[in-house]
């Protein structure tokens, strides 16, 4: 058993003895031909863009909603600006990961407030019909 030790022991690279991490291993990363890093691929491709595709799309979406050209008191059609408003929470929790992974902090601040914005939109919505509001609105477009 020691043997095979001894043999796997060799095949790993040690850095020079005067450099003070004497018996430490090192990693090396994969290259490519001359000794050149290979491109990124998969997840590592990601952070090179990082979140600001999704906080474009998320300040593009914020900055519709609030125009938004329907009526949107009750019925089907508040269904449809609060499944919009939902769409942009989503957008920017995920412009919000994103730019957390790839260390952006001005992109993460603005897709903090992009979800800031968002739950204020809804909250706009729901809470004059859960009574919590001084102004009180209907779920339903039918009159009693």
């Amino acid at each position: 058993m020691s043997h095979e030790v001894d043999q796997l022991l060799k095949q790993l690279r040690f850095p020079p003895e005067g450099n003070g991490q004497r018996g430490v291993a090192t990693a090396t990363a994969p290259r490519g031909r001359a000794g050149h890093l290979q491109p990124m691929v998969g997840a590592a491709r990601e952070s090179r863009f990082g979140g600001w595709p999704w906080v474009g799309l998320a300040l593009i979406l914020g900055t519709a909603l609030p125009f938004w050209p329907y009526a949107h008191a009750c019925g089907l059609p508040l269904s449809g600006y609060l499944a919009a408003v939902g769409v942009l929470f989503v957008v920017a929790v995920r412009a919000l990961m994103g730019t957390w992974s790839a260390r952006q902090g001005f992109a993460h601040a603005v897709a903090l407030g992009l979800v800031l914005f968002a739950l204020a939109l809804a909250a706009q919505e729901i809470l004059p019909r859960v009574g919590y509001a001084l102004r009180a609105a209907t779920w339903t477009c039918l009159t009693p």
